[in-house]
Formats: structure tokens, C-alpha cells, sequence
């Protein structure tokens, strides 16, 4: 049975992606912005397929990654991350069984502009194309929170919204998986406040995981 924090989720982020406001500000003009709010449709649209127990995840993958992008004033912002994926299956049955539901907590190093740290959980809608050798490529995109300890010129620091998409390929080894993934990212407060010109960054990462 499908635990009520993620039926709170989804309404929660078909709320704020869906609302009359413009688009421009929400800054939805990026792509990463964009799979956000697709990716919003997607959750609310698979709750029905949603047959797991939030608590007990089918398997947990740990990322490291590395991100990169640049600020108005010419300087780079440049984040190390770790990260850990909780998996959920979707009904086997169902229109969705290739799919997966993930929740992803995070932490960040900022090394530029200034020493400074992030720290938030989104959730991803993933999708693995169903090869049945080891190597399977897979798309997925989500948003969710993340607070910021960084001023710069382009977004407030503290709270922010996080968007994201993600292309990988995962290989599948006897009791893990190893992951190679690009990620492209954007980081604004949805008219929360200003400056919200955004924060876009491109994030590789390399993961490890299985059923623990």
C-alpha cells in the first residue's frame, strides 16, 4: 500500500509546477526545469501503480558526483556531491513496470565561488530500457528541495527548488550495480523571492548499489 507521504509529494509538487503563475517565472524556459514539471505529471499520473512500502526500499545506490556550471559575474560554481538512492518498483502489472520511483537525499562541498554546502532530497521518476544483458541505458528526471549556503548575484541563498534530468547507463554485476550518469540541473526558488535568475549546473556522477 502506497505510504501517504507519497501521495503528499505529488500533490505537493503538482501544486507549485502547475499553478497559474507564468512560466517565466518559474523559470521553466531551462530543460532541466522543464523534466521537473513533466516529471510532476508522471508522479501524480503512477500513483495508482504504486504497490511498494516507502519504508522499505527494493535497493539503495550511493552517488559521487561532480558539477560544474557558470555565474553572471564570470565565476564558476563548482559542487562535489554525495547522494544516496532509495529504489522503489512500481506494480509489475501496470504501465509503469519499467519504471521507478527514487527518493534522493544529498549533500554538497561548494569549492567556488567560496567555500560554502548544500544540502536537500528530490525525488526521480526513472526509466531503464529493458534490455536483458548488463548494460541498460536509462533517462530519468524529478525535482525537490535544497537549501543553499552560497550568495551569489544570480539566487538567493536558503531555500530553493532543485530540477533535474538525468541519462546514464547501469550495469549489472552479481549483487550490485555500477552507474555513469550525466545530469543536468537547475536551481531557482519558483518567484519566492529575488534574485531568481537561476543556477544551472552539469553534474557527471558515478554510482554503486544493491540490494542493502
Amino acid at each position: 500500500m502506497v505510504h501517504r507521504y507519497v501521495l503528499m509529494i505529488g500533490f505537493l509538487f503538482t501544486f507549485f509546477f502547475l499553478s497559474a503563475v507564468p512560466s517565466s517565472a518559474l523559470n521553466l524556459d531551462q530543460p532541466a526545469a522543464k523534466m521537473g514539471a513533466f516529471s510532476a505529471i508522471c508522479l501524480l499520473s503512477s500513483i495508482h501503480a504504486m504497490t511498494f512500502d516507502i519504508k522499505k526500499p527494493v535497493s539503495r545506490e550511493f552517488f559521487f558526483g561532480y558539477g560544474y556550471g557558470d555565474l553572471k559575474n564570470g565565476l564558476e560554481y563548482i559542487h562535489h556531491t554525495v547522494a544516496l538512492d532509495l529504489n522503489y518498483l512500481y506494480n509489475q502489472r501496470s504501465f509503469w513496470r519499467n519504471f521507478q520511483f527514487q527518493l534522493e537525499p544529498f549533500v554538497s562541498f561548494l569549492s567556488s565561488p567560496d567555500e560554502n554546502g548544500e544540502i536537500g532530497c528530490v525525488f526521480f521518476i526513472k526509466y531503464t530500457v529493458p534490455w536483458k544483458f548488463p548494460l541498460k541505458p536509462y533517462l530519468r528526471g524529478g525535482s525537490g528541495v535544497i537549501l543553499i549556503s552560497q550568495e551569489t548575484e544570480d539566487q538567493t541563498s536558503g531555500f530553493n527548488f532543485a530540477s533535474q534530468i538525468g541519462y546514464g547507463i547501469s550495469c549489472s554485476l552479481p549483487n550490485t550495480q555500477i552507474s555513469l550518469e550525466y545530469r543536468s540541473r537547475h536551481i531557482s526558488n519558483w518567484f519566492l523571492g529575488e534574485p531568481n535568475s537561476g543556477i544551472d549546473t552539469n553534474i557527471w556522477l558515478l554510482g554503486i548499489g544493491g540490494r542493502f
